[in-house]
């Protein structure tokens, strides 16, 4: 058993093994530069606001979305953003149209 065991220990300190890539990956992740992190988090913070304007300004995406960033991707593979659209469209389009009715109506 003593033997088998070793095997093991040996084995999982290797640098074969699944935790010491799970551990250089983990490394590398926290060595990797914090401005497209940045960056991500700023478009993120952006597209929030331009949908919650689309929405009406009472509209906080952030918090509907439970501070779910919008750039994340889903089962489906596709954005946040993109299957919110998709399943707000006709919202939109009726907005957009009653917009578009309430300015023809005022000139």
């Amino acid at each position: 058993m003593d033997k088998n065991m070793n095997a093991l220990r040996q084995f999982l300190n290797s640098a074969h093994s699944p935790y010491h890539a799970t551990a250089a990956l983990e490394k590398e992740l926290a060595d990797a530069p914090q401005d497209a992190v940045t960056a991500l988090r700023a478009a993120d913070e952006k597209l929030k606001a331009l949908l919650g304007w689309l929405l009406g300004g009472d509209n906080d995406v952030d918090k509907a979305l439970g501070g779910l960033s919008l750039l994340a991707v889903c089962g489906d593979g596709r954005s946040v953003a993109a299957n919110l659209l998709e399943a707000l469209q006709k919202v939109i389009e009726q907005g957009a149209a009653r917009l578009a009715e309430s300015k023809a109506g005022s000139l």
